[in-house]
C-alpha cells in the first residue's frame, strides 16, 4: 500500500529554514546536497509567502460595509454612537447605522 501523501506544513520549513540558517551561521556546520536544496526551496518558498502578504493581504485590511448596533432607547438616546460614527465617517466605503431597538 502507497502512504497518504499530505500537504507540507509552511510552519516545519519556516523552522526548519530558521534552523539551518543559524547552524551555518554560529557552528559553521557543512550542510549536505539534500539540505542545501531544501533550503533553495524553502528561500523560495518564504519569498513568496512575503510577496502574498504584502501584495494580496493588505488589500483587505480596509473597512467597508454596514455596522448595525441595535439598543435599547435609553442607551440609543444618550449614546448616540458618537465614537464609533468618528471612526466609521472617516472610512470611506463604511456606513453605520444605530436604531432603537422597542
Amino acid at each position: 500500500m502507497v502512504p497518504e501523501r499530505t500537504m507540507m506544513d509552511w510552519d516545519d520549513v519556516r523552522y526548519f529554514l530558521a534552523v539551518a540558517r543559524e547552524a551555518v551561521r554560529s557552528a559553521g556546520y557543512r550542510l549536505t546536497l539534500a539540505v542545501r536544496e531544501i533550503i533553495e526551496f524553502a528561500t523560495h518558498m518564504e519569498a513568496s509567502s512575503h510577496q502574498l502578504e504584502t501584495s494580496v493581504l493588505g488589500r483587505d485590511q480596509t473597512v467597508q460595509g454596514l455596522s448595525r448596533v441595535t439598543l435599547p432607547p435609553f442607551l440609543a438616546t444618550h449614546l448616540r454612537m458618537s465614537k464609533s460614527r468618528r471612526v466609521f465617517t472617516a472610512t470611506s466605503g463604511h456606513r453605520d447605522e444605530c436604531r432603537a431597538n422597542r
